[in-house]
Protein backbone atom coordinates (compact mmCIF):
# COMPACT_ATOMS: atom_id res chain seq x y z
CA UNK A 1 0.00 0.00 0.00
CA UNK A 2 1.30 3.46 -0.90
CA UNK A 3 0.24 6.81 0.49
CA UNK A 4 0.20 9.85 -1.80
CA UNK A 5 0.51 13.34 -0.30
CA UNK A 6 -1.12 16.09 -2.41
CA UNK A 7 -1.48 19.83 -2.09
CA UNK A 8 -4.18 21.38 -4.27
CA UNK A 9 -4.98 25.02 -4.85
CA UNK A 10 -8.36 26.38 -5.93
CA UNK A 11 -9.75 29.96 -5.82
CA UNK A 12 -11.36 29.56 -2.39
CA UNK A 13 -10.04 26.23 -1.19
CA UNK A 14 -6.43 25.16 -0.75
CA UNK A 15 -6.30 21.56 0.40
CA UNK A 16 -4.00 18.91 1.78
CA UNK A 17 -5.08 15.48 0.58
CA UNK A 18 -3.91 11.95 1.29
CA UNK A 19 -4.69 9.05 -1.00
CA UNK A 20 -4.15 5.37 -0.20
CA UNK A 21 -3.35 3.39 -3.35
CA UNK A 22 -4.28 0.00 -1.88
CA UNK A 23 -6.35 -0.75 1.19
CA UNK A 24 -8.81 1.40 3.07
CA UNK A 25 -8.18 3.71 5.97
CA UNK A 26 -10.03 2.84 9.13
CA UNK A 27 -12.30 5.83 9.61
CA UNK A 28 -15.14 5.60 12.10
CA UNK A 29 -18.09 7.56 10.67
CA UNK A 30 -15.87 8.86 7.81
CA UNK A 31 -13.41 10.79 10.04
CA UNK A 32 -9.84 9.54 10.35
CA UNK A 33 -7.31 10.69 12.89
CA UNK A 34 -4.00 10.98 11.06
CA UNK A 35 -0.65 11.83 12.64
CA UNK A 36 1.84 14.07 10.82
CA UNK A 37 5.46 14.20 12.07
CA UNK A 38 7.95 16.71 10.64
CA UNK A 39 11.68 16.30 11.27
CA UNK A 40 12.10 16.54 15.06
CA UNK A 41 8.85 18.47 15.69
CA UNK A 42 6.15 17.19 18.02
CA UNK A 43 3.62 14.98 16.14
CA UNK A 44 0.39 16.67 15.05
CA UNK A 45 -2.89 14.73 15.02
CA UNK A 46 -5.52 16.01 12.59
CA UNK A 47 -9.00 14.94 11.57
CA UNK A 48 -9.44 14.02 7.91
CA UNK A 49 -12.60 13.04 6.08
CA UNK A 50 -13.26 10.77 3.11
CA UNK A 51 -13.90 12.67 -0.12
CA UNK A 52 -17.35 11.85 -1.50
CA UNK A 53 -16.30 12.01 -5.13
CA UNK A 54 -13.53 9.45 -4.74
CA UNK A 55 -13.58 5.71 -4.06
CA UNK A 56 -13.01 5.86 -0.31
CA UNK A 57 -9.24 6.01 -0.64
CA UNK A 58 -8.75 9.80 -0.55
CA UNK A 59 -8.95 12.09 2.46
CA UNK A 60 -8.92 15.82 3.11
CA UNK A 61 -7.96 17.74 6.25
CA UNK A 62 -11.19 18.92 7.86
CA UNK A 63 -9.95 22.03 9.68
CA UNK A 64 -8.43 25.02 7.79
CA UNK A 65 -6.12 25.86 10.71
CA UNK A 66 -4.72 22.29 10.71
CA UNK A 67 -4.26 22.49 6.92
CA UNK A 68 -2.36 25.77 7.18
CA UNK A 69 -0.15 24.39 9.97
CA UNK A 70 0.69 21.30 7.87
CA UNK A 71 1.52 23.41 4.79
CA UNK A 72 3.80 25.74 6.77
CA UNK A 73 5.63 22.80 8.34
CA UNK A 74 6.04 21.07 4.97
CA UNK A 75 7.64 24.25 3.59
CA UNK A 76 10.37 24.33 6.25
CA UNK A 77 10.93 20.61 6.85
CA UNK A 78 13.09 17.95 5.29
CA UNK A 79 11.18 14.81 6.25
CA UNK A 80 7.49 14.08 6.78
CA UNK A 81 6.10 10.91 8.33
CA UNK A 82 2.38 10.21 8.19
CA UNK A 83 0.70 7.55 10.36
CA UNK A 84 -2.66 6.39 9.04
CA UNK A 85 -4.80 3.51 10.37
CA UNK A 86 -5.59 0.90 7.69
CA UNK A 87 -8.34 -1.71 7.96
CA UNK A 88 -6.97 -5.14 8.88
CA UNK A 89 -3.42 -3.73 8.72
CA UNK A 90 -3.07 -1.52 11.79
CA UNK A 91 -1.34 1.85 11.69
CA UNK A 92 1.05 2.25 8.77
CA UNK A 93 3.71 4.94 8.41
CA UNK A 94 4.59 6.60 5.13
CA UNK A 95 7.71 8.73 4.84
CA UNK A 96 8.21 11.62 2.41
CA UNK A 97 11.26 13.67 1.49
CA UNK A 98 9.83 17.20 1.48
CA UNK A 99 13.16 19.06 1.46
CA UNK A 100 12.45 20.54 -1.98
CA UNK A 101 8.76 21.27 -1.42
CA UNK A 102 9.09 25.00 -0.72
CA UNK A 103 11.12 25.62 -3.90
CA UNK A 104 8.63 23.68 -6.03
CA UNK A 105 5.67 25.31 -4.27
CA UNK A 106 6.97 28.88 -4.73
CA UNK A 107 7.84 28.17 -8.38
CA UNK A 108 4.35 26.78 -9.00
CA UNK A 109 2.73 29.88 -7.46
CA UNK A 110 4.91 32.18 -9.52
CA UNK A 111 4.16 30.36 -12.77
CA UNK A 112 0.40 30.14 -12.14
CA UNK A 113 -0.34 33.53 -10.62
CA UNK A 114 1.36 35.83 -13.09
Amino acid sequence: SNLVFLYTQAPNDNSVLLSVTRGLAECPETDCEVTFKFDEEKPIKVKMFVLDDFDGHSFKIRNAKDRDTIVELVKKSKQLKVDIPLMNNGVKTAQFDVSNFNYVFERFLKENNS
